[in-house]
């Protein structure tokens, strides 16, 4: 832009810009109405950039323009990686719904806890008191029947036993039969039981569990 039309739009007077740092604040307040965008300090000093940088209101979206990615912050990240999904269980399905596209109904937060897999709602008393009907177990999906169970441990297993699936939470014992392992519960209310490994469906080790003591 020439001098010429910088005078004719702000209406200032023939070698205006030539006072260098007498220029009045009305002034300059015209000239901030007529150029919004123009750098006042770097039309009277000449330093830094011709235009000011304004910030954009993030609410605001020009049509047709493609949405920029928001990038999470790594604090936002880690918070976000200790989340734990709640998944809609039903134990009539097995643990195999859990590993293909399961439901998210919440997250679960736990301090200090090992990176686990999920987290389900269970049912039955074979564990009580320790896990009682309705608790929620977080659980680390067992790749590997033969080298991934720990005795003594408790699970949750799902077992097929006379064309019937059975989803328990037990403790896995080492069985005294060939390629079985063996359910133990807590309490007398179940008989320890020897299956093989043929029927079990699927199994995951329970690494914490989340008890109510009160629904009201």
């Amino acid at each position: 832009m020439s001098k010429y039309e910088f005078y004719k739009k702000t209406g200032l007077s023939n070698g205006f810009l030539d006072k260098g740092s007498n220029i009045g604040s009305d002034k300059c307040q015209k000239i901030s109405e007529v150029f919004p965008g123009l750098n006042i300090a770097w039309l009277i000093t000449g330093k830094g950039q011709p235009r000011t940088l304004y910030p954009v209101d993030e609410t605001l979206h020009i049509a047709n323009e493609p949405e920029r990615p928001r990038y999470r912050s790594l604090k936002e990240k880690l918070a976000e990686d200790k989340r734990i999904p709640l998944y809609n269980f039903n134990v009539s399905e097995g643990l195999t719904q859990l590993f293909h596209e399961p439901k998210v109904v919440s997250y679960i937060e736990i301090p200090n806890l090992p990176k686990c897999d999920g987290a389900i709602t269970v049912a039955g008393d074979s564990m009580y008191p320790i896990v009682k009907a309705g608790d929620i177990v977080v659980y680390k999906r067992v790749n590997d029947l033969e080298t991934g169970i720990i005795f003594g441990e408790m699970y949750v297993v799902s077992v097929s036993i006379d064309d019937q699936l059975h989803t328990l939470v037990r403790f896995i014992k080492k069985s005294d039969i060939k390629n079985h392992i063996q359910l133990v519960g807590y309490n007398n209310l179940d008989a320890a039981m020897d299956v093989p490994l043929n029927v079990v469906e699927a199994v995951v080790m329970v690494k914490a569990n989340i008890s109510y003591t009160t629904m009201s």
